[in-house]
């Protein structure tokens, strides 16, 4: 088949260009699968499904991105029911809505990671790790990302610890070790691994107090842009467990606020910045969204 430019190619560039989400309905998919169905017998074949691909995949210079074939089997078969080898009007419906849709008109949201007083100039701040990084370089480019870009939704994760946390190792004491922790609590220090007895046995990294509820180290970065409607998503509130990603805790006992609010807002793109947010990026992606770290 011709790999060329061809008319039904520019079909999702106009379509995105002319109809908002808000109208994206019954008589643009109808009109969709009679552009793709090329030689009209009310189906699509795999060969027109590619065909479809190739109009939904193209650099901005209308090259198309190589597609890999197993990949384009797997997904035609995901959504050839019937297993007949055609994609009908009636299977196209799920695929429309929960792929080409996604595709055409993805709803995004801004994660920004803790960008704490402690993590920039606290108890926690980078800058003296052996990289030496400084947290405080991160803001003007957040504060960018917010003024200029406008995200569905923007989200603040904010480390958000009660005074007797388990992390913090001036209360190692207030736990029992387990036995098979190499470190006993009288001779831990910050840093440190030990394993709490639990129950369950339960290993944790020390770090200095940090980031205690309510307290100027646990306050965003005043000079960090935050918007009027954000989202505020706080971790590490139950004293027992950790948690270093905005999804879970550590043990994955519970989730954070997050899960509901991405789900309220039918979010299918997540970009993840600030601090320590590749933990993020990882947690987000076992919940099926595209994640991108946004490099600072």
């Amino acid at each position: 088949m011709d790999v060329s430019l061809q008319p039904h190619h520019l079909f999702f560039d106009e379509l995105v260009k002319e109809v908002p989400d808000s109208e994206f309905g019954f008589v643009h998919r109808k009109s969709c699968f009679q552009t793709f169905d090329l030689d009209g017998d009310n189906l699509l074949s795999a060969a027109e499904f590619l065909e479809l691909c190739r109009a939904l995949f193209r650099t901005a210079n209308s090259e198309f991105y190589g597609l890999d074939a197993l990949q384009l089997v797997e997904i035609f078969t995901l959504f050839d029911t019937n297993k007949d080898g055609y994609i009908d009007s009636q299977e196209f419906v799920s695929c429309w809505e929960k792929w080409i849709r996604v595709i055409c008109y993805p709803r995004c949201v801004l994660l920004v990671v803790d960008v704490q007083n402690d993590f920039i100039s606290g108890t926690l701040a980078l800058h003296r790790c052996p990289a030496g990084h400084r947290g405080e370089e991160v803001v003007p480019a957040i504060n960018k990302l917010v003024e200029t870009i406008p995200f569905h939704l923007v989200v603040y994760s904010l480390d958000w610890h009660p005074q007797n946390h388990v992390s913090f190792i001036d209360n190692v004491q207030l736990r029992d070790i387990h036995p098979t922790s190499k470190v006993c609590g009288e001779a831990a220090k910050e840093y440190d691994t030990v394993v709490f007895s639990g129950p369950p046995p339960m290993e944790q990294k020390l770090w200095p107090r940090h980031c205690v509820q309510g307290s100027l180290g646990s306050q965003l970065h005043p000079d960090l842009k935050v918007k009027d409607d954000a989202v505020f998503v706080h971790k590490g509130v139950n004293p027992e467990i950790d948690s270093y990603s905005a999804f879970w805790d550590n043990n994955k006992l519970s989730q954070t606020e997050l899960h509901e609010e991405l789900t309220k807002w039918d979010i299918t793109d997540v970009f993840c910045c600030g601090i320590a947010y590749d933990v993020c990026v990882v947690e987000g992606r076992e919940r099926g969204q595209s994640q991108s770290p946004i490099e600072q």
